[in-house]
Formats: structure tokens, sequence, C-alpha cells
């Protein structure tokens, strides 16, 4: 038997492979060896406890019969690889290596353990005799399924991280010492609106709109160690708009503990900040005219009140007329009125001037260090301003009434000043008497001369007409003023009809015919409002009415009609029919006088038809228009 030299034996006597086969059974590791004719010579008890096979059965066979326990044939395995180069037998290794004389690697072995099956380490090298002849080669093997399991868990556990940062909505960055992202999840991406081939790489200096603030946050988590939660920056995406980002930022450590980057969660919290802000300006401010509430004001008033600022006066303003302006006209033209009112309000004012719309139709301002006589020249420039507005703006004309009231100091209590300059305003209110109401009137006809692109060519006409029909008739002059004023305002009340229901060129619809008819109604109490009018507010609300009784808005039949009516309805009718409108084309004037008798007795008067078809027949033969 071959005597092998052991370093540390004894050089008179080497060790046996007897020998070595019972030092090699204390061997934790299964261990064998094959002689340089690649048969058994070694086969430990680990081996035979990981393999199930005796080393009586397996010592001194050959073949690759060492192979069978493992992996159920007779192949070449890392023993047989110290020797030989063969890629195809190195490549079944996971973490195959070889160094100096030695070689590594890593295998699935499934008959081992009685074919349960298990992760291998391998190692393989050389060993010789006391001359340094090579006797053979010897494989230690260590069950390593444990670690390959904690390994395996790891990277599951690791690829089910990698998946849940793909799938959260918040954008999730790794981010080096350097500053630079070297990993990303997709949201990470659209937060910055970047695609990932660009994201990665990318400096915070290149993100962040203040770099040097970004650069003090992480700085103070690398110091501290301690993660920082709600930092909101500003990042720059590229294309190049600014959002705000809330981060939470913590320290990544490698595996000997050392710090080697940041971790980032962020989400883009720019809707939800401007909808604070929004709800915050809306807290202070009107949202109609976008100046200050009365919640706000108030505020004022008692901040200037234990201040410095005196004497304060305090301005109230009301707008005139407002509700009325609202029923006739509607809403909307009263919140466009009150808009207005704001704007040219604003002109005269400084900076430190708290102008508020503290109701419906009022308004106010704080001015502060100003007296009396500053406060009548801020006066004077806001009727300057409201003039000026109507001047430039006759569709909306504008009225309001003003107070003042100043406190010298703080034993006058601004509240109480407010009061005072609230009854200063409604006594010039009263002063003013019924003025505003013409101003809305003649709004309201230019309006409605604005809204109806055909009625100056109509109302010229309209009032030829009527003016010659009504002598007719035998109307005294007074009464004839007053059909040739129905002839101008008789659709005031149109004003408060939809544009796309007054020029709509079909036919209207049940809903659209009601709001129509609603318009002399309107009219009529537009008429009440104003003196010039009163005279032919009752001829407004009935000129639509029928000799038949089907007209409206009372059904009025026959003589019951006022007069005056009843010649307007004949005279509109028949200008209409010749003057033709956008759904209707006009007539000839003969085919109109036909219309006229055929209608007389229903529609019209008979007896004031029959009157007034001579005079149109003479006109159509003189063919004057």
């Amino acid at each position: 038997m071959n005597k092998l030299k052991i370093p540390g034996g004894d050089d008179r006597s080497g060790i046996s492979i007897r020998t070595l086969q019972d030092i090699t059974d204390i061997f934790p590791d299964a261990t064998f060896a094959v002689d340089q004719k690649k048969e058994v010579i070694i086969w430990n008890q680990a081996m035979e406890e990981m393999t199930g096979v005796p080393a009586a059965e397996i010592l001194g066979k050959g073949n690759y019969a060492y192979a069978v326990p493992f992996y159920g044939e007779a192949r070449a395995i890392i023993v047989d690889l110290i020797d030989a180069d063969d890629p195809d037998t190195a490549g079944r290794y996971q973490n195959f290596r070889k160094v100096g004389s030695k070689v590594y690697g890593e295998i699935y072995a499934p008959m081992v353990y009685r074919g349960t099956g298990a992760y291998l380490w391998a190692m393989a090298a050389p060993f010789f005799d006391m001359q340094g002849e090579r006797l053979g080669v010897i494989q230690t093997i260590r069950d390593i399924t444990h670690h390959k399991k904690i390994e395996q868990d790891l990277k599951e556990s690791q690829e089910r991280y990698r998946q849940i940062i793909s799938s959260i909505q918040e954008g999730y960055y790794e981010v080096d010492l350097a500053g630079n992202i070297i990993f990303s999840n997709q949201a990470g991406g659209r937060l910055l609106g970047y695609p990932m081939s660009k994201l990665i790489g990318l400096n915070y200096r290149e993100i962040f709109k203040k770099p040097a603030a970004a650069h003090r946050v992480f700085h103070r988590v690398f110091l501290s160690g301690k993660p920082r939660r709600q930092v909101e920056l500003e990042v720059i995406r590229q294309d190049g708009t600014v959002r705000v980002s809330e981060l939470s930022i913590s320290l990544v450590r490698d595996k000997r503990d050392r710090i080697s980057g940041f971790r980032i969660v962020a989400r883009d919290n720019t809707e939800r900040i401007n909808l604070e802000q929004r709800l915050r300006y809306l807290g202070l401010h009107d949202q109609l005219t976008g100046l200050y509430n009365r919640a706000y004001f108030d505020e004022e008033l008692q901040r200037l009140e234990k201040g410095r600022s005196y004497p304060i006066t305090v301005i109230s303003i009301d707008v005139d007329n407002l509700k009325l302006t609202n029923d006739l006209l509607g809403h909307r033209y009263g919140d466009e009125l009150l808009r207005a009112c704001a704007r040219f309000l604003r002109k005269p004012l400084r900076r430190s001037d708290v102008l508020a719309r503290v109701g419906g139709d009022e308004f106010a301002l704080i001015l502060p260090r100003t007296d009396q006589k500053k406060a009548a020249t801020v006066i004077g420039r806001i009727r300057k301003a409201e003039e000026k507005h109507n001047c430039r703006h006759p569709d909306l004309q504008i009225s309001i009434s003003l107070g003042s009231a100043t406190s010298s100091g703080p034993e006058e209590p601004l509240q109480r000043i407010l009061i005072e300059s609230d009854d200063c305003m409604y006594r010039e209110k009263l002063s003013r008497g019924v003025g505003p109401l013409n101003q809305i009137l003649s709004a309201l006809l230019t309006t409605m001369e604005s809204r109806d692109y055909f009625s100056r060519g109509h109302a010229v006409r309209l009032q030829r007409y009527c003016r010659k029909l009504g002598q007719i008739a035998g109307l005294s002059p007074g009464d004839l003023s007053k059909l040739i004023l129905l002839s101008q305002v008789h659709d005031l009340g149109k004003v408060t009809v939809p544009e796309n229901i007054l020029h709509k060129p079909g036919p209207l619809t049940k809903e659209e015919w009601k709001n129509i008819k609603n318009h002399s109604e309107k009219g009529y109490r537009i008429a009440r409002i104003s003196p010039e009018l009163l005279g032919v507010a009752t001829f407004i609300l009935h000129h639509h009415e029928r000799w038949d009784g089907s007209g409206y808005p009372l059904g009025l039949a026959g003589e019951k009609i006022p007069l005056e009516c009843r010649i307007f309805a004949i005279a509109e009718a028949f200008e209409v029919m010749t003057g033709g409108r956008p759904y209707c084309p006009a007539r000839p004037v003969q085919e109109a006088i036909a219309e006229l008798k055929a209608c007389a007795g229903t529609q019209f008067d008979p007896h004031l038809v029959e009157l007034f078809i001579p005079w149109l027949e003479k006109e159509a033969e003189a063919k004057i228009p």
C-alpha cells in the first residue's frame, strides 16, 4: 500500500490510505478520493450518510461510478476537472472557478439523501505521496441547501420588493452618494417625465430647482442617520415644468453597514398644494370679484384697531338697485356689473388700502393713515372712475352710493366707525332719489338695441306705420305720442330672453316659446319703475293680445284690448311681413295686405283693418317703402 507524505506527519513513516480513510471519517464534510485511474480509494462516513452508499460498495470502482449516487448516472464531475478542460462539465456548475490546482463549484444533486436532493458546494484538489508524486484527486462536498434556500428566499424577497416598488404609485429612487440615480421604478420616471433610459444616471443638480436646498436636506440625513419624511422640494421635469414633490429620504447601507447612498420615496403634491392655496384664497376672498371677503375685512378691522395706523377711515359702498337689475336682466348681468364695479374701485387705491365685498351689493374700504380730508380725495377719485366706466360701457351702467367715517384713535372703535359709514352711505342713497332707475333704463334700451340686430330699421319703419295709422284712427296728440313710444320700447322685456332663443332660426320648443311670451310681462315690470315709461307700461303688457282673445298674457278680447295696442298689432304685423326677418323673408306689400284682411276679426280689429287698408294700398301704388 502506498505511503502518503502528510505535512506535519512522521517523515520516517508515511500514512497509509487506510489511515487517511480513518482520518477523513471524522471530517464533517463528505469527502472521497480517486487514484490516478479514477478509481475510488477513499469514501468517508459523511459521504455514506449523504449518498446512502457504503464505502465497501464503492471503493475500487472507476468509470465515474462516484457520480452515480449524486446524479443517477456515470458522468464526469468536478473531481475530473483537475486535469481535463471540459466546458460541458464545468458549465453544469454555478460559480465555477479554478484557483491554482484547485477547482470549486456549486451544483444541485437530485439523488442524494435517498432522492431528496440537495445543493452542494464542491472543492477538488490533487494529493501526493512523500516523494511528491501525485497519487490522485480528493474532493470535499458540503451541503449548502440551507444557504441556497436563504439565498433563493432573499432573491425572491428582493424580486417581490422590486415588484412592489414597481407597482406603487409613488416614485421610488435609489441614489448613490454623489447624487446620481442608480435605480427608479416606472412611477419615478413618470413623476419626472423622463424615460428610464435617460433617468438612470441623472444627477440631483439636474432634478431639483434649488440644488443647494436639496443638498442640505440629504446632508442632514447622512449626518444624523435618521430618515426625513414629508420634505417638500420643487423638481424640474424633462419638459421644463416645475412641480412640488413630497419626499421621504432614508439611508442605504451595504453588507458592511457602510452608507452607500439614499433611498427616496416621492409623490407629486402640486395639485394638493394648489388646492390648499386655492382654499386659503377662497377663505379670504370673494369668488365673484376676487376682492377680500367679509371674514378678511373683519379680521383687518380687529388687527388695525390694535395697531398704530390711525387715523383710519372706513368707506361703505353700495351698488344701487342690484336686486332690481338681477330681477330684470338676470343674475349673469348683475354678476358682471359687480365685477366691473370691483375693477374700477381698485384703481384709485394704495397697496395698504383694504377693499372687500362684504355683502351681495355692498363693498367696504379701509384706508389706514387717512383722515377725513384725504378720504374725500379718495372718494372723488372713485367717483371719477365710476364716471369713466359709464362713459366707456353704456351697456353696463353702474351707480354706487358712498359714505365714510373716520377714527382718530383706539378710543373710537372701528366697528362703530363702520356703522357710521353705512349710515352715511344710506343717507346719500336716499338723497339721490330715482336717478339710478333712469340709468338702468338707459342700459336696458342700449342692451336691447345691441342684441337685436334688426331692431334699428324695424323701429324706424314701425314708428312710421304707427304714426300714420294712429292719425287715421283719430288718436289725440298725447295718445299718439304714447303709441310712438310704444313702438320704441314694446320689446323692452326681450333683454331677459337668452340670445340663443331670441335669434333661433328654426321653430321654438314649448319651453322656449314660454320664455318668449314672458317678455311682455317683464317689459311691463321694467316700464313701471320709470316715470318716463309708466304711461305705456299697460300697452307693453298687452301688445300681443289678439281680437279673438287667443293672445297673451291675459287673453283679452275685442275692445277690452287698449286701442293703442290694437293699432300697434296691425302696424307691427305689416312691418314684419314686408320688412322680413332672418327666419322669414320679406313678402310683397299686396300679399301682406291680403294677410291683414284674412286675419281681420281673429288676430286684428276688423274695423281698424278696414280703415287702414286704403292707405296701405295707396302706399303700395306709390311704391313708398
